[in-house]
């Protein structure tokens, strides 16, 4: 009896660790490390369209082919090699092109790598696997707003499918060099290429309320005194000096000095450290060098979003200034 008591007690033990499987996902050696996309789940899959539209906070399966990387916001998504961006795949119906132009907002679905799955960033992020690019995939994971459009987070499963065929209207749109010039005059090839568009240059010195309103993806240059340290959102900020409780990921600017000794209330404007270079990181954060609190700066950098709020996401370079 004992036998026959210990052989029920291991068979209930193995069918309650296999239902803790998540849905639509199974053992394969295809997709996320250890685990597969059921022919269930890719048969309901949602496109990108369909998938935009679906229930916030719903677990779903979505295909498309991966188009860019990016991180921190869609301003920086990457449609060529070489790809830096880790944090984030980007969904489209259709191959890119490898540019921008080719796509509008409402065309991409970006799904977040950051809280995937153990295993699943490192194996699928175009920086470290420029082989996805442009390849079809099945993903599973929890519809949400990522990057201010409709995308995809947590997730739980992905998979590549290099057996799909790519239809017409899935290749990149190409663009009729016929169809362009008047009377021959213009298109000519024997005609020099036009220049590549310029990199955003840096404007004029702004302050911290006029950086504030400062568009996505806008090279800028800001000035303003380091007033405290900030960590995992823009409510997050420490004057605490001299430890400034440990926040080395961001800096909070604003047009005048932190009195402690008063109601602080001018409006800030964060620097975002973390996608900087190490060496900016390392000179900047409050925690290591809390002699720069108070500080006036002047700092150059490409406008993102991130924290819920638009501020500089890179720091290109800096300057000290006096008062």
């Amino acid at each position: 009896m004992k036998l026959f008591y210990s052989i029920g007690v291991l068979l209930s033990v193995l069918l309650l660790s296999g239902c803790e499987k998540g849905i639509g996902t199974s053992e394969s050696d295809q997709g996320a490390p250890g685990v597969g996309i059921t022919a269930e789940a890719k048969q309901g899959a949602l496109t990108v369209t369909e998938a935009q539209e679906a229930t916030l906070g719903s677990q779903i399966c979505v295909k498309g082919f991966i188009v860019a990387a990016t991180r921190l916001s869609m301003s920086n998504a990457e449609f060529s090699a070489p790809f830096t961006g880790n944090t984030a795949l980007v969904l489209a119906s259709k191959k890119s092109d490898g540019t921008a132009e080719q796509f509008t907002n409402d065309e991409l679905f970006p799904v977040s790598l950051s809280d995937a799955s153990k295993g699943i960033k490192d194996a699928y992020n175009l920086a470290s696997n420029p082989q996805y690019h442009n390849q079809y995939v099945y993903i599973i994971g929890t519809r949400e707003t990522y990057m201010l459009l409709p995308g995809l987070k947590k997730v739980k499963a992905i998979e590549i499918d290099p057996n799909h065929v790519v239809t017409s209207d899935e290749e990149p749109d190409t663009t009729d060099d016929s169809e362009q010039g008047n009377e021959g005059d213009q298109g000519n090839s024997d005609d020099p290429e036009e220049p590549d568009t310029p990199e955003p240059t840096v404007n004029n010195i702004l302050t911290v309320a006029d950086a504030i309103n400062a568009p996505e993806g806008k090279s800028i240059m800001v000035k303003g005194y380091i007033v405290g340290a900030v960590s995992s959102s823009k409510d997050n900020i420490s004057f605490n000096y001299p430890t400034f409780d440990g926040n080395k990921t961001a800096i909070a600017l604003a047009d005048q000095p932190y009195d402690p000794g008063s109601n602080f209330t001018a409006k800030y404007y964060i620097v975002y450290l973390s996608d900087s270079s190490n060496s900016i990181k390392k000179a900047l954060n409050l925690v290591e060098h809390p002699e720069n609190h108070n500080k006036l700066i002047q700092i150059s950098g490409i406008v993102g979003f991130y924290y819920g709020t638009k501020l500089i996401i890179e720091v290109k370079d800096y300057d000290w200034l006096t008062p």
